[in-house]
């Protein structure tokens, strides 16, 4: 296991491999980076390049996962301290809200998937579709602005 703790009880990575289209992303589980017996890559559509390739995690992976955190939870102060899990949370919706102001991108989800509302606007950001869709921002595809400033005399007399 790293050196390296953030919190007392809690032992975090002390740095995540690369994960370049050479190297393949693996899972944190239970103090070691674990790779998995399948490979996904992702691939940029404009030109077919591999942007970068991760290890999809399985059954085997996640039974893994739930183990050691049965196991964390247990021996941590995390079970025990109030005050350590809200810090701990709070750093993350910190760090979650900056990188997703910094990501050029029309939606965001942090924890979440597919979290879709009729009123949440989707899309159109850069080049990224067609436009916006759903939500107020939707309609201003199909409108036009337009500033009219006439000079009116003031009528003498």
């Amino acid at each position: 296991m790293p050196d390296q703790t953030r919190y007392e009880g809690i032992d975090a990575p002390a740095q995540r491999p690369a994960a370049g289209p050479a190297e393949i992303a693996k899972h944190w589980i239970d103090g070691e980076w674990i790779g998995s017996d399948e490979v996904s890559e992702s691939i940029n559509p404009a030109t077919g390049a591999v942007l970068g390739r991760w290890a999809d995690g399985g059954e085997t992976e996640a039974r893994a996962a739930v183990a050691a955190a049965r196991r964390a939870f247990e021996v941590s102060l995390w079970s025990r301290d109030r005050n350590l899990r809200h810090k701990a949370l709070s750093e993350m919706v910190d760090v979650s809200r900056r990188v997703s102001r910094e990501i050029q991108a029309g939606t965001v989800w942090t924890n979440a998937w597919a979290a879709i509302n009729d009123g949440f606007a989707e899309g159109g950001y850069k080049q990224s579709g067609v436009g916006r869709l759903r939500g107020p921002l939707a309609i201003t595809e199909f409108q036009e602005a337009k500033t009219a400033v006439h000079s009116v005399p003031l009528a003498s007399g």
